[in-house]
């Protein structure tokens, strides 16, 4: 139904994803035949609309087989794959090593390869799996001991990424569906101010509670904005080792920042949910959570950021995890 872009979430079905079909097509197909269905669509509709059919037709002919079942599942449903690693393990068969287990697809089931990349002694070993059920053995023969295995290497395949394989970032409460706000008692921002911020997030309509309103149940489940360095255990974001906080004062990566000028946001774990990310807003002052209030938005794809009288001084993405795709051995 994608006909044009009207917000970010078309934008990212209509040209990311439709993007991505092509991609997979090409990997599955080949260069060859992939660019040959191209020239063939643009030789017989040239002047005349093209639908994806047209497209579909093209890859299969010079596939020598229906991809349509292929295509039309990502053209027709919503979602996409959930998949990740179980039961790995690696052992010594003769003079090689064999690399063995499981790629496991939560349901609801779809039908695609998907590649399985092993490094071993500094060299990668890629073999492609047929998955169409939600458990899928495979075996890997390396030559020497292998160190990783890595689901997707090159990220051949539009599936849905865990919350775990995803950076922490501000646009991840940007899009988070059910905020919850806890303002700790030291919190040096006004209370407008932590509306304003939370609207420009587009978290307007977030649930805001005191330090003292907190009971604990009402987190659960929710991502969490937390205003100000808690004095209740269990509220404070968990923090890179590379950060320190307190309510006068915070450090990041060995430098001090003690300014009532300064400012600092950082999105990290969930101090109880594991699947749910948490923000940090520490400014010094109210004077310097005024001053960098509407800049946050702008900065969606940083997992921290240091302003100082509302120029941004510090900004940096923490690495993702491996999320049930990669095994280090």
């Amino acid at each position: 139904e994608f006909e044009s872009r009207t917000d970010p979430s078309s934008r990212a079905i209509g040209y990311g994803k439709g993007a991505m079909l092509f991609h997979m097509v090409r990997t599955m197909i080949g260069d060859d035949a992939f660019f040959g269905a191209l020239r063939d669509v643009c030789r017989e509709r040239m002047y005349a609309a093209a639908s994806w059919n047209d497209f579909t037709l093209a890859f299969s002919r010079r596939a020598g087989k229906d991809l349509s079942p292929f295509v039309d599942q990502w053209l027709a449903r919503t979602g996409g794959p959930h998949l990740s690693l179980k039961d790995v393990t690696s052992k010594r068969d003769g003079g090689k090593w064999l690399v063995a287990g499981t790629v496991v697809q939560d349901s609801p089931l779809w039908e695609f390869p998907v590649t399985l990349g092993v490094t071993a002694a500094g060299k990668g070993v890629r073999q492609t799996v047929a998955v169409s059920e939600g458990r899928i053995p495979f075996s890997i023969t390396v030559p020497n001991r292998p160190s990783r295995l890595v689901l997707d290497p090159d990220a051949d395949l539009f599936r849905i990424l865990s919350r775990e394989e995803i950076p922490p970032a501000v646009n991840t409460i940007k899009g988070s569906r059910g905020l919850v706000a806890v303002i700790a008692d030291n919190c040096a921002a006004r209370p407008e101010t932590v509306r304003l911020l939370l609207e420009s997030l587009g978290q307007g309509g977030a649930t805001v509670l005191r330090e003292n309103e907190v009971r604990g149940p009402e987190l659960a489940g929710h991502d969490l904005f937390v205003c100000g360095v808690p004095a209740r255990k269990g509220l404070l974001p968990v923090l890179p080792s590379e950060v320190t906080v307190s309510p006068k004062e915070f450090a990041v990566a060995g430098e001090a920042y003690r300014s009532l000028q300064d400012a600092l946001v950082l999105v990290g774990g969930h101090p109880a949910d594991r699947n749910r990310a948490a923000t940090l807003f520490l400014p010094l002052s109210a004077a310097a959570a005024d001053a960098c209030v509407t800049k946050i938005t702008h900065y969606g794809r940083y997992s921290y950021l240091v302003f100082s009288g509302g120029e941004n001084r510090r900004k940096g993405v923490l690495p993702a995890g491996e999320g049930g795709t990669v095994v280090t051995f």
